[in-house]
């Protein structure tokens, strides 16, 4: 049996920095990250904007 790596699981996500990155093409769909903050750097989005921020961009 094959074991197949996620892609994104392959980033160092504490090396990030904030920006708008394609996280995997299939066919002509493309799922982007958006990362508004350096890791474990303190001023985080509140769960009530952070999940507002999920449903703008959900497919």
């Amino acid at each position: 049996m094959e074991i197949m790596t996620i892609a994104s699981f392959t980033v160092d996500h504490d090396r990030l920095e904030p920006g708008l990155y394609v996280s995997r093409v299939d066919g002509d769909i493309t799922t982007y990250d958006l990362r508004t903050r350096k890791p474990n750097m303190g001023d985080y989005m509140d769960n009530l904007t952070m999940h507002s921020v999920e449903h703008m961009f959900a497919t």
